[in-house]
């Protein structure tokens, strides 16, 4: 199974390939102030509105506050509805295994 690989500061996550959406670069990031952590704002995909997650902080990290522009965002279809995730660099193709350290989400 061919897992895409994504960071955000330390942590390192792995989705299987065919559970992503798209992957958008330099996403425009609506900032909400009234949306707490993990809601890093809102971005727009395809016309739709789409709330943007901080990985770290849905893994329970103190440290995940994100602030600034966000690198890229990935899609994924949940039963709610579409959602993206924020990485801070291109998320890359990996082999069968998740990176040391790394998590395999969605297997």
């Amino acid at each position: 199974m061919d897992i895409l690989r994504l960071t955000s500061g330390d942590r390192v996550v792995c989705v299987p390939v065919d559970a992503v959406g798209e992957v958008i670069e330099r996403p425009v990031v609506t900032r909400v102030p009234t949306l707490h952590t993990p809601t890093l704002g809102l971005i727009v995909v395809r016309g739709n509105i789409v709330p943007l997650y901080s990985i770290g902080a849905l893994m329970s990290d103190p440290r995940a506050e994100q602030s600034g522009d966000i690198a890229y965002a990935v899609t994924f279809t949940t039963d709610v509805g579409v959602v993206a995730v924020a990485a801070d660099e291109q998320p890359g193709l990996s082999g069968d295994a998740a990176p040391s350290g790394g998590a395999v989400a969605g297997s």
